[in-house]
C-alpha cells in the first residue's frame, strides 16, 4: 500500500531538497526496518514515520539517534510507550 518512488517525487516534488533526500532516505530506512536492522537515519519525520509503521505492525524498531526526532516532537518517545501499552497488543 506505499506509494512508489516515481509517484512520491511527482506528489511531493520538495522532498528531494531537504535536510536530506526524504524519497531516498524514506526508502532506505524502510529496507533496514524490514530486515530488522538498526535505524541510522537521522531525519526525524522519516524516523518517526518507520517507527510507526512498525509499531502498527507489531514490530520493535532500534533507532541509533533518538533525539532526532525531538526537533518536531519532543514526547514522541512517551507517546509511542503510550501507544504500545494501550492500544497495540
Amino acid at each position: 500500500g506505499l506509494i512508489d518512488e516515481s509517484d512520491g517525487e511527482s506528489r511531493f516534488p520538495s522532498l528531494r531538497g531537504h535536510e536530506t533526500d526524504r524519497i531516498e532516505e524514506m526508502k532506505k530506512t524502510i529496507i533496514q526496518a524490514d530486515n530488522d536492522e538498526q535505524i541510522t537515519s537521522r531525519d526525524h519525520r522519516v524516523v518517526q514515520a518507520v517507527v510507526m509503521r512498525q509499531i502498527a505492525r507489531g514490530k520493535e524498531v532500534k533507532v541509533i539517534d533518538k533525539n532526532c526526532v525531538s526537533k518536531t516532537w519532543p514526547k514522541f518517545w512517551e507517546f509511542i510507550a503510550y501507544c504500545k501499552k494501550n492500544y497495540i497488543n
